[in-house]
């Protein structure tokens, strides 16, 4: 059942969207109403979060009994919650609870739709994502915030009568004056979330150090800082079987196989028997997520990019390929197929 309202999307996209979901063989099989109604659901899928989480765990570290032991001490702290039958070291958890009749205090605090998202994912809310708060709002209040889903609230402001969604209570840390009124931007924790509308379990220092990674891995990607925080995580989880190089990936193939210089790139083809692929893309899979502001033109435009990835790697790939793509729409899955 919906809580939340669908997506809220600019026109231009959501009639792109459709038209995914009115193509003529899908009109054919379905009829015109179910597949509009196809559209509507996924629409109020993508504003909502998703109803399980899937742990890998590294089985050098722990087994895969000792972490589903420590999965569910964590489940119990939210009073429901079930361990899905796993498959080798990976387990499924359902334990997603949706708190409908939450108590609103007459204290209320206005934060951006992405701010407003990163709740429903188990964040805090911080200084920098405040739009609003009641004027008498102190350090210490119980405080009703809610998601600025139309982006039409004014910074500063002292009450808002606009579009707004619930997501939850928590405790300021900081007073409106603090927030509002500093000679220079404050940083840090504005509300601490104590009774978020969803809540699921955080593993945050349950499974320290116990994710999954076996065999040689290289990693790849064109942004320093990326690559950086990548040989950071390494380290701090002693996996050592890590290469991080800072390169650009569409062009990480060697056109000869006696090219290649060195462990980095470029690599000869069918260099590896595993390839994972995290292309740009729209994001819009992530979940929950109540407002997308993108542009039908920004919207397409990581097709082209995609598909040179997916050439590319496809080349260094021997056995399997494996891509993400958050993109509610066939068109990018029918570009690369084409590849």
């Amino acid at each position: 059942m919906s809580f939340f309202p669908k997506i809220r999307l600019r026109k231009e996209v959501e009639e792109y969207l459709r038209s995914a979901y009115h193509n003529s063989e899908l009109l054919a099989t379905l009829g015109e109403e179910e597949a509009e109604q196809k559209f509507l659901r996924l629409q109020n899928h993508l504003s909502h979060p998703p109803a399980f989480t899937t742990v890998r765990v590294n089985t050098r570290l722990i087994s895969v009994e000792n972490a589903k032991q420590l999965l569910s001490e964590e489940i119990h702290k939210i009073r429901r919650g079930m361990l899905l039958p796993n498959m080798e070291d990976i387990t499924s958890i359902s334990a997603v609870i949706c708190r409908r009749s939450l108590k609103q205090h007459p204290v209320q605090v206005i934060v951006g739709a992405q701010c407003g998202n990163a709740v429903l994912r188990g964040a805090h809310v911080y200084s920098a994502g405040i739009l609003s708060a009641s004027k008498w709002m102190k350090v210490g209040d119980e405080v009703s915030v809610y998601s600025d889903v139309e982006a039409r609230c004014k910074r500063g402001a002292t009450e808002f009568d606009g579009t707004k969604v619930f997501v939850g209570n928590g405790i300021s840390e900081l007073s409106r004056s603090e927030i509002f009124c500093s000679n220079s931007p404050i940083k840090g924790k504005g509300i601490r979330m104590t009774e978020p509308v969803y809540l699921s379990p955080s593993f945050d220092n349950v499974l320290p150090g116990y994710i999954f990674l076996q065999g040689e891995v290289i990693a790849m990607d064109k942004i320093a800082n990326k690559v950086e925080k990548v040989k950071q995580k390494a380290s701090v989880l002693k996996l050592n079987s890590i290469q991080a190089f800072c390169y650009n990936s569409t062009k990480a193939v060697t056109p000869d196989s006696g090219d290649s210089q060195g462990p980095g790139p470029p690599f000869p083809p069918e260099s590896f028997d595993r390839v994972l692929l995290d292309a740009p893309c729209s994001g819009m899979g992530q979940r929950p997520n109540m407002s997308c502001a993108l542009s039908l033109k920004e919207l397409t435009s990581y097709q082209p990019l995609q598909r040179k990835l997916f050439s590319t790697v496809s080349l260094l790939c021997c056995r399997h390929l494996v891509w993400f793509l958050q993109y509610p729409h066939v068109a990018p899955l029918k570009s690369l197929s084409e590849c």
